[in-house]
């Protein structure tokens, strides 16, 4: 307030701010009167002051608290993220138990000759489902982020790069398809959060290893034809992105172990 108030006699007052010898008596007079009326305002400008003080000070209390401390948002979320899954898994276990123990039922009604057609009709959709454990000759695919050069959007592997080698191996003809032992059906979601893909909710990262069953010279063809691939192999020519197929003659793939979320729909007509 001090320098608020010096600063406006300064500003008041610059352009008779002279040296006195070339002050003429005239405009010394008049200079000693302004001063002398001085006393006049300045307790208005006194008040004034003092009521911008308060004011600043009632906003300066009013902010809100911000976090002093930059770690700690950073490791409640990390906190947050590792028990969510520990639960995950934890889940995951409880929904096999029940899996393996709905199997020792069913196997327990195999014994009744008019639940033989039932149940071999329910193991038909289970496998359809995903949630049986299926084995048999499949194919094999390594993908990773480049090796060589810097790190780029070209040179990693990303969701939809996953998504379109899935497409393409239930167009081949694929009975079962894994990606790092997560069981792909159809419900199952591969997405990207920043840098990280889901599948399935599970956290996942490279390399990407993706086991399907099925017709080994259908998949192979369809899988090292560049046509059907376009992007992912231009990218494997140009950055290094890494793409390994094998053929595997006993190949197994573990059940779905997640939830199913069905929504039914409806319209009023």
């Amino acid at each position: 307030m001090i320098l608020t108030f010096l600063w406006l006699i300064v500003n008041k007052f610059k352009n008779d701010i002279i040296l006195y010898e070339n002050m003429d008596k005239k405009r010394l007079r008049k200079l000693l009167q302004r001063i002398k009326n001085l006393p006049t305002f300045a307790p208005i400008l006194l008040a004034v002051g003092i009521i911008f003080g308060v004011l600043v000070a009632a906003q300066w209390h009013s902010l809100p608290t911000r976090v002093t401390n930059p770690i700690a948002p950073y490791s409640s979320l990390k906190e947050t993220r590792e028990m969510l899954q520990e639960e995950q898994v934890t889940l995951k276990e409880e929904v096999k138990k029940n899996q393996e123990e709905i199997s020792r039922l069913q196997n327990a009604l195999k014994g009744n000759p008019n639940d033989e057609k039932l149940l071999s009709e329910l193991e038909i959709q289970k496998a359809k489902a995903g949630i049986t454990k299926i084995e048999g000759p499949g194919v094999t695919i390594i993908l990773d982020d480049s090796k060589t050069g810097p790190t780029t959007e070209e040179s990693i592997v990303h969701a939809s790069d996953i998504r379109d080698i899935i497409n393409l191996l239930w167009g081949s003809g694929a009975e079962a398809i894994s990606v790092n032992n997560e069981r792909i059906v159809t419900t199952s979601s591969i997405d990207c959060i920043v840098n990280t893909i889901l599948i399935n909710d599970t956290r996942i990262a490279a390399p990407f290893k993706i086991d399907v069953i099925g017709d080994q010279k259908l998949i192979l063809a369809q899988i090292r034809n560049k046509e059907n691939l376009g992007d992912l192999y231009s990218r494997h020519d140009k950055n290094g992105l890494v793409i390994d197929i094998a053929e595997v003659n006993n190949l197994s793939i573990e059940p779905y172990s997640s939830g199913f979320e069905l929504k039914i729909g409806s319209s009023n007509v």
